[in-house]
């Protein structure tokens, strides 16, 4: 075995010595495979006239012939025949049969493609006086050309599915971009009707609907179906915030009513204001206190109301969010406003509710001079008519207080009434008469009227009026406008 194998080796070169162990262990593998293998490698060599030959193959190619002039005999034949790859045809290797005298070697065969097997090596049979040199084979390239036109088929047929694939991705967005432009249309008839009421239209809206506008329209012009699905996706985000614009349209063409109704309701504001600014003025009270607060509250209320004015003008709508949000905080403003007002207006008459005090004190004198041309027992009642008169003096220092204290005054005034009061239960008591009507004598129907400092006396047969002043009960009416005093922001 160790001659063969050196003799194959000597003919078939490096390569052999691989296929001769091959061969070895299966010799009868290449004639299997030789009868079922393509003939893409290389030629068989025609048939010889010279004696018998030796079989040469190896698990691979054919039967390798006997040295020349020897007998013939079975030697097996290298495992060196064409190896194709995965995609070559099967190429056989090994040189054609000589004839006569002349010597054959094998050619080199080529090598296959990817599909291709194992070839056939080795010369056939030689007969005669031929000499056969088994050649080294060479490495085949069966199927290398069906191969390359075979891809170019397949990259031509995908091409194809693409550009097919790509028409039909555009004709469905296209087809779907008709359902957005309807509501767009919807949106654009919106902005027109806010601009024949004349109001401004956001420039979020008009920027949205340019922008879609734009964009189905390039969608129409679109050449591949990603730039196409890069459009679409854009026009769906702005689409997302459609509701938000139609809101944002509805209130702008509100917006003409809202700016009538803040400049109503601030205008109702500002002449109640500068009609208590001017009853401060005319006041024998100190009143400063009352207008410096009430003046800061206006300016603040002013500064809002421009504010609003100028947010609904602009179709500004996330600044106009804003200010509706600031809203309670200006109706508290608008409450503090009114209180100072009703506080000015209730002090205004303290000279008349002063002088309606020192009135009743005199009329209570003279009913107790009355009572003593009676011989009545008047005691009582002038220890009462001298907390009167104390009463009385109190209310003129917190009349005459700079700055008033309203506290102040407002409890000179219970006070001082409180006890004006008691002097009358004693003085009726007294001379046997009813309280209601005792001092009809001293003080005309129009005069009780003005006495606004006892509540505790009916005035034209309606309740007892008092104003509540920052949660302080003041003797009188509160000057209110009947219609209210809405400042509506």
């Amino acid at each position: 075995m160790n001659f063969l194998g050196a003799l194959l080796s000597f003919f078939m070169g490096l390569y052999g010595v691989a296929y001769v162990g091959a061969a070895i262990v299966a010799p009868d593998a290449g004639v299997r495979f030789a009868q079922t293998a393509p003939q893409q490698g290389g030629t068989m060599p025609p048939s010889g006239d010279f004696g018998g030959g030796g079989s040469f193959g190896g698990s691979s190619g054919g039967m390798m012939g006997s040295p020349p002039g020897g007998t013939p005999g079975m030697m097996p034949g290298g495992d060196y025949g064409s190896f194709g790859g995965q995609q070559g045809g099967q190429g056989m290797m090994g040189g054609q049969q000589g004839q006569g005298n002349q010597q054959w070697q094998g050619g080199e065969g080529r090598q296959g493609g990817q599909q291709g097997g194992q070839g056939m090596m080795g010369g056939q049979q030689g007969q005669g006086n031929q000499q056969w040199q088994g050649g080294e084979g060479q490495e085949g390239q069966g199927g290398e050309g069906n191969d390359e036109e075979r891809m170019k088929q397949d990259e031509e047929r995908q091409k194809k599915q693409e550009e097919e694939g790509n028409k039909r991705c555009l004709k469905d967005m296209q087809r779907g971009m008709q359902g957005a432009a309807r509501p767009i249309k919807d949106l654009e008839k919106k902005v027109a009707q806010v601009k024949r009421a004349k109001a401004t239209v956001p420039p979020a809206v008009e920027e949205t609907v340019a922008k879609l506008k734009a964009g189905i329209e390039q969608i129409k012009t679109a050449k591949t179906c990603d730039e196409a699905q890069e459009i679409q996706q854009g026009i769906s985000d702005s689409m997302e915030n459609m509701q938000d614009l139609f809101m944002q349209l509805e209130f702008a063409a509100q917006a003409p009513k809202i700016v009538k109704q803040i400049k109503q309701g601030f205008g109702m504001m500002d002449k109640m204001w500068k009609r208590a600014l001017a009853n401060a003025k005319k006041s024998k009270v100190d009143l400063s206190e009352q207008v410096a607060k009430g003046q800061a509250i206006y300016d603040e209320l002013k500064a809002m109301f421009d504010q609003m004015i100028a947010a609904v003008n602009s179709g500004d709508f996330e600044q106009m969010q804003g200010m509706m949000e600031a809203g309670d905080g200006a109706e508290e403003k608008r409450q503090e406003m009114e209180e100072v007002i009703q506080t000015i207006d209730a002090v205004r008459n303290t000279g008349q509710m002063l002088k309606g005090l020192n009135q009743h004190l005199a009329g209570l004198k003279r009913g107790v001079a009355q009572l003593k041309r009676q011989k009545k027992d008047v005691t009582e009642i002038n220890s009462c008519l001298n907390d009167a008169k104390l009463g009385v003096d109190t209310v003129k220092a917190a009349v005459a207080a700079k700055p008033v204290d309203l506290e102040a005054l407002v409890e000179a005034f219970e006070g001082a009434n409180d006890v004006l009061g008691a002097c009358d239960d004693l003085i009726g008591t007294a001379s046997g008469q009813e309280e209601e009507g005792l001092f009809d004598d001293f003080f005309g129907g129009d005069m009780q009227k003005q006495i606004q400092s006892r509540p505790r006396q009916q005035q034209g047969g309606g309740e007892n009026e008092t104003c509540n002043v920052n949660g302080i009960e003041v003797p009188g009416s509160c000057s209110r406008n009947e219609s209210g005093s809405g400042f509506g922001f």
